[in-house]
């Protein structure tokens, strides 16, 4: 501990020793990932059953090098711009039909008058693309370009439970070669896992792939580890989504069908080999995967599947790997002037046979041996509505529907609309649609999305999801039922951002309604020093009696950034007080890149935090955060960490 202390006193000394003036991207581009990243996160953790599961690390990455490397909106080719998954595919078209008959556009003004823009799309843009000419900033036409990225942190205080090193270790290489070809591995070891250790991995986690792309009629090939996004996900999408915070185009899912992976997420990815292809309008991808799965095995059958991908205990390092899977998948897509047609296949099998409990929320959700989904998926666009939807069945005969309108009301004001309903007994392992639950079954909802864009700034979100559970969950023995609303309104100026959201929620099971509010503030002091301020409360209450609960916190953030933004000081604080579990509340807070940090928010206690962030070099940058959370709360232990990363780009 006392030489941990020492070498972290060093890099502090150090990073103030060395700094240099730096202006390799905007201030402006790195702050408008955040926003985004918030509202996705809080957008989860509120109406996902189990968000402390939530891995939001490939989001990070794509937005965060989207944001580094924003995109040439005059020269990209198809292929990147579906990659940004920011852009619908009538806009792509519509971008690419403007560019071959009238040129290069000349900003965001001319980009709101093409077909499918408006200036709200394009104000949400802005901060990923650029109007240059001739090269493609993110994508090199010639040389070799690579970066590495390395982090590390340990928890200070003594874990008694894990059997490993309290060390976490990643390392991220990723480099491209022209404009075609791209690669990269990830190790990573949890920290309690066992690092270079006799007999068990040298690191517990390993990725690697190398992709090419765009290159004639091919718009991918990957051989290693990948992700797939098809059609809405009822079928197959292990990859992110960029769900968020009332904005109605959220709800539709959009992207690349085959995307390289680099996460270090250990059980959501595919490895072997996959295509995708571009025949005019015509798209085929395909793939085959062979992995290696946690489970719980008894008896040559699986009896759990642990999805945490922490091997830090004698019996989660027993479940380790011990199972293989096969996946294949298949999806073809034809782009009319109007609208979009594909079908979506996926089979899949484990090398175990099933040997799971038997319950009554899980006996319609069972299969053994082969299985799969197929789907056909729409999306259409009529003047300015846009319509979309998916239906799939399994190989039972199961079947779920998604279907959804995006339209606006007005210039100022856009409305979304989604429906679902997805049978009880419809069983899809790959699946990852929009959904209230960890899994795409047994539920009939509608959620409404709508944004009105107010004069000065000034922005209204709204939201109300209404959702039907017909048969049991696991630790709910009855049909259910969730309702939930909810409104926001957001204004700012040159120096001052504002906002304020307040929610109910009603579940039936248990008849408790769950009221929140929410106030942040945000004000740039000086040039390069700004505040953030947050206040939280929570109340909930039993429709049938009983004490009402209330929990609450405060958040205070600082910003400062200094000589040219090489160097930046962020810290922060909050105290909260949510005693029970129902006003339990999450904290957002800055972290190291590719890093998601939301804190849960139970008992009585404060968090603090101290993040650098130091410019060494025009290649490399250096980041060091400290962070801890107290309890007043008895039985409570604290929690303190210090972390390091280090970019290198060279």
């Amino acid at each position: 501990m006392l030489v941990l202390g020492r070498v972290v006193k060093v890099l502090l000394s150090g990073a103030f020793l060395i700094l240099q003036p730096l202006f390799l991207f905007s201030q402006e581009r790195r702050e408008a990932v955040e926003p985004i990243i918030r509202a996705i996160g809080e957008f989860y953790m509120e109406n996902m059953e189990s968000p402390e599961n939530l891995s939001m690390e490939m989001v990070l990455e794509h937005l965060e090098y989207l944001a580094e490397h924003p995109v040439d909106i005059n020269s990209a080719a198809r292929g990147v711009l579906e990659d940004m998954m920011l852009l619908s595919d009538f806009q792509i078209e519509s971008i690419l039909e403007y560019r071959s008959k009238s040129g290069a556009l000349l900003g965001g003004a001319e980009l709101s008058l093409l077909y499918g823009f408006d200036e709200k799309s394009v104000e949400m843009l802005l901060p990923f693309i650029t109007f240059g000419k001739g090269k493609q900033p993110g994508r090199r036409v010639s040389g070799f370009h690579s970066e590495l990225y390395m982090k590390s942190y340990r928890r200070l205080e003594r874990d008694t439970v894990s059997c490993g090193s309290p060390y976490y270790l990643q390392l991220k290489y990723k480099f491209d070669y022209g404009r075609y070809i791209e690669g990269g591995i990830v190790l990573e070891n949890d920290a309690g896992e066992y690092l270079f250790t006799p007999g068990a991995p040298i690191m517990d986690h390993f990725s690697f792939h190398v992709a090419v792309k765009d290159y004639g009629r091919l718009k991918t090939l990957v051989v290693g580890d990948f992700s797939a996004r098809f059609g809405q996900g009822l079928v197959l999408w292990n990859s992110f989504s960029l769900y968020g915070g009332g904005n109605p185009m959220s709800l539709f899912r959009r992207g690349s069908r085959i995307v390289p992976y680099m996460s270090s997420e250990e059980n959501n990815f595919y490895r072997g080999i996959a295509a995708a292809f571009s025949f005019g309008r015509v798209e085929l991808s395909g793939f085959c995967s062979y992995n290696r799965l946690d489970a719980k095995v008894v008896s040559d059958k699986y009896t759990s599947l642990p999805s945490g991908g922490l091997h830090n205990t004698p019996s989660s390092i027993a479940s380790r790997k011990k199972m293989h899977e096969g996946v294949a998948g298949l999806n073809l897509s034809y782009l009319f002037n109007r609208f979009k047609l594909e079908f979506s296949w996926a089979t899949y099998a484990y090398d175990k046979n099933n040997g799971r409990k038997l319950r009554d929320d899980n006996r319609y959700r069972m299969y053994d041996g082969l299985w799969g989904n197929c789907s056909m998926s729409l999306y259409a666009v009529f003047g300015r509505a846009k319509i979309f939807g998916e239906a799939a069945v399994d190989y039972g005969g199961s079947c779920a529907l998604l279907f959804g309108t995006l339209f606006p009301l007005s210039d100022r004001w856009d409305m979304g609309i989604l429906g679902r309903c997805y049978q009880k007994s419809y069983t899809a392992a790959h699946a990852s649609a929009y959904s209230t639950l960890s899994y795409v079954a047994n539920q009939r909802g509608a959620t409404l999305y709508s944004t009105i864009h107010l004069p000065n700034r000034g922005k209204l979100d709204m939201d109300i999801e209404m959702v039907y559970y017909p048969w049991k969950r696991y630790n709910i023995n009855v049909a259910s039922s969730m309702v939930k609303g909810g409104i926001s309104y957001s204004a700012g100026g040159e120096n001052f951002d504002f906002s304020m959201k307040i929610s109910e929620k009603y579940t039936s099971h248990d008849c408790r309604h769950r009221l929140s509010s929410k106030l942040a503030s945000q004000w740039r002091v000086f040039s390069g020093i700004s505040l953030k301020g947050q206040l939280g409360a929570v109340a909930s209450c039993s429709s049938i009696g009983g004490p009402v609960e209330i929990g609450w916190m405060a958040a205070a953030n600082l910003k400062w950034c200094i000589s040219g933004n090489s160097f930046i000081i962020q810290c922060g604080g909050c105290y909260f007080n949510c005693p029970q579990w129902s006003v339990r509340m999450y904290n957002y807070e800055a972290d190291l890149p590719y890093t998601y940090n939301s804190r849960l928010l139970y008992g009585e206690g404060g968090c603090f935090y101290l993040l650098t962030k130091t410019e060494i070099s025009k290649s490399m940058t250096l980041y060091v955060k400290g962070d801890t959370i107290r309890y007043i709360t008895s039985g409570k232990e604290p929690v303190s960490r210090v972390k390091l990363a280090v970019k290198y780009e060279f």
